[in-house]
C-alpha cells in the first residue's frame, strides 16, 4: 500500500519535527529563566530586596527542571548572598555563598563592596581547603608499636584549658565600635547621590543624633534617636520621620555602610543603599536630600500631595 520510499519520508519529517519542537520548548524555558535573572538583577539595583529575593528563588526552583551553564545558576545564588549581606542577615549570606562555589569553583565577580568581597574570598578559601581530592592517607598503628595510655584527668585538664582560652581570645576580638562624632554620610538613590553631615552624641549603645543640612531636608536641625546593638550593628531614625529607617553595620572603625527604607501605609517598603565616614569636611551635595527627595517621587507616585 505504501511505498518504502514515502515511509521513510514521513519518518524523516516526524523526526525533524519532533526534534524541532522539543529543541525550541527547552530554548523558551532557558531564555525565560535568563530573563528571571536580569530581571531580579534590575529589582536589586532598584533597591527592592524583597521582590529580587522572590524572584531568585523562584528562579533556582526552574532551574530544576532543565540544564542550565553552572555560572547562570552560581550567579543566582551569587546575588541572594549579596542581599542577605547589605539585610544584615550573615547566615543567610554565607550559606549562599557556599552554594555559589559548590555549584561553580571557579565563580568570579568584581566586586566593589569591601566587606562583602571580603566576606566572598574568606568563603571561597574555607571550601578550597576541602576539596574532595585532597584526601589524607590514615596510617593504623602498628600492632608492634606500644600504645601509650594517656591519663583521663589530664585529657579532662587539656580540653578544660582549651575551651578557656577560645573563650578568652574571642572576648578579645570582639571589638565595640564607637559612633559617637561626626560622620560624612552619602545616600545613594537611582537619581543622584546626597552627602551631608551628621552628628551623634550619647554612649556607645544608644543616644541621639543630629543632621546639619538644614536648608534641604528639615529647614531646621534634624534630630533623632540611634542604638548599637553588638557592637557593630546601627540604626537610627529622625524625630517625625517614623516611616523613614535607617540600618546597617560598621566596616571598620571609621567606616559604615547599610539601606534606609522609606514605607507607606505600612506596605510600601523602598530600600536604598548608605555609607558613612568618620569625620566631616564639609560640603553638602545634591539638590535636596536624598529622604527629602524619595519621600517627595514616592507620594507623588501614589497620588499623595
Amino acid at each position: 500500500m505504501f511505498n518504502a520510499r514515502l515511509i521513510r519520508q514521513v519518518g524523516i519529517l516526524t523526526l525533524f519535527f519532533f526534534t524541532f519542537f522539543v529543541f525550541s520548548s527547552d530554548l523558551n524555558i532557558t531564555n525565560e529563566k535568563e530573563d528571571d535573572l536580569m530581571k531580579a538583577r534590575k529589582l536589586f539595583q532598584e533597591g527592592d530586596f524583597d521582590g529580587s529575593i522572590k524572584l531568585l528563588n523562584n528562579y533556582l526552583e526552574k532551574l530544576k527542571t532543565v540544564e542550565t551553564p553552572k555560572e547562570k545558576k552560581a550567579e543566582a545564588f551569587y546575588l541572594l548572598a549579596k542581599i542577605y549581606f547589605m539585610l544584615g542577615e550573615d547566615s543567610k549570606a554565607v550559606a549562599n555563598l557556599k552554594k555559589v562555589f559548590e555549584t561553580s569553583p571557579t565563580f568570579a565577580k568584581a566586586e566593589i563592596n569591601i566587606s562583602f568581597k571580603q566576606l566572598v574570598e574568606k568563603i571561597r578559601d574555607s571550601l578550597q581547603e576541602k576539596k574532595p581530592g585532597d584526601r589524607r592517607v590514615i596510617e593504623w598503628p602498628s600492632e608492634r608499636k606500644k600504645k601509650k595510655k594517656i591519663p583521663i584527668l589530664l585529657v579532662v585538664g587539656g580540653v578544660a584549658l582549651v575551651t578557656v582560652l577560645a573563650i578568652l581570645l574571642l572576648k578579645k576580638k570582639k571589638e565595640e565600635y564607637d559612633i559617637r562624632g561626626d560622620w560624612t554620610l552619602t545616600e545613594s538613590t537611582p537619581d543622584e547621590i546626597y552627602t551631608y553631615r551628621i552628628t551623634f552624641n550619647g554612649s556607645k549603645t544608644s543616644g541621639t543624633l543630629t543632621n546639619y543640612n538644614a536648608e534641604t531636608i528639615f529647614e531646621a536641625n534634624g534630630t533623632g534617636t540611634y542604638t548599637i546593638k553588638d557592637g557593630k550593628y546601627v540604626s537610627w531614625k529622625y524625630d517625625g520621620y517614623d516611616n523613614v529607617r535607617y540600618g546597617g553595620r560598621f566596616i571598620n572603625k571609621d567606616n559604615m555602610e547599610g539601606t534606609f527604607t522609606i514605607s507607606y501605609n505600612r506596605v510600601h517598603k523602598t530600600y536604598y543603599p548608605w555609607s558613612a565616614t568618620r569625620g566631616y569636611s564639609g560640603g553638602i551635595t545634591g539638590t535636596s536630600s536624598g529622604i527629602k527627595a524619595i519621600e517627595k517621587n514616592e507620594k507623588n507616585g501614589t497620588g499623595q500631595k
